[in-house]
């Protein structure tokens, strides 16, 4: 299909993954969307000033057979889309359009370091889904998850279960006052080996600017090697 066309979904489940992180499951309308892990859907919402209100958000699980889309996002205080998206109960429909974004898995078998902040993580877990069903060769990949409070960290005891059963996965979990400084975020020695790496880092801008920055200071990447993906501003933003 063409990323510009409408579709419609059924909201078939919701689940509380935190105070502010809520998920849902949907069932779209047609042939199965297929997409790449770390793209996301622009959802078309009956709600603001001039409906419908365009917000864009990530999907949390790879493409399935049977058509079934996950997104989750947090609830910011006035945010219309997400304050819509906090009450749809199952049953529901929500337009979309998609799939959309360059976010997505590198080629090669280079080490990921992946870098998030709150629910940054979640197309890294589509990546990461998508990469434990097959995928993942021999290829590392680290996760830095960085939030200011333990039940901030989505996904985090999945993520941790994860890193236990792949050898080639781990999970590191920053929280406090060490999560806001871009220098205790970057692994020392990483990859053991010494090996070339890929960096991504997503979350909102105040986050992934300062990472950027180091990497590109302390690394020595070019500024296009260094994957961004912002959720700050309307479009991506909740």
């Amino acid at each position: 299909m063409s990323g510009g066309e409408v579709r419609t979904a059924t909201v078939t489940a919701a689940r509380l993954l935190g105070a502010h992180v809520r998920e849902l499951t949907l069932r779209s309308t047609g042939e199965p969307l297929a997409f790449a892990p770390g793209q996301w859907l622009s959802l078309r919402l009956p709600v603001g000033e001039r409906p419908p209100l365009v917000r864009a958000y990530s999907l949390a699980e790879p493409t399935s057979q049977d058509g079934t889309l996950v997104v989750c996002f947090d609830k910011v205080e006035g945010g219309e889309g997400s304050g819509y998206l906090w009450e749809v109960d199952d049953g529901a429909t929500v337009e979309f359009t998609g799939p959309l974004g360059n976010f997505t898995l590198p080629d090669g078998d280079a080490p990921l370091l992946l870098l998030a902040r709150f629910t940054g993580v979640v197309p890294f877990r589509a990546m990461l889904l998508a990469l434990e069903r097959g995928d993942a060769l021999s290829r590392p990949v680290c996760l830095i998850h960085a939030a200011a409070e333990p039940d901030e960290l989505t996904y985090g005891d999945e993520l941790t279960a994860l890193a236990g059963r792949a050898p080639w996965f781990e999970y590191v979990p920053i929280v406090g006052a060490d999560a806001d400084d871009p220098t205790r975020l970057l692994p020392d020695g990483w990859p053991a080996d010494g090996s070339p790496f890929v960096p991504m880092v997503c979350g909102v801008r105040e986050f992934t600017k300062p990472l950027r920055d180091l990497l590109m200071e302390r690394h020595g990447f070019e500024r296009r090697a260094v994957k961004v993906e912002n959720y700050n501003g309307p479009a991506g933003g909740r």
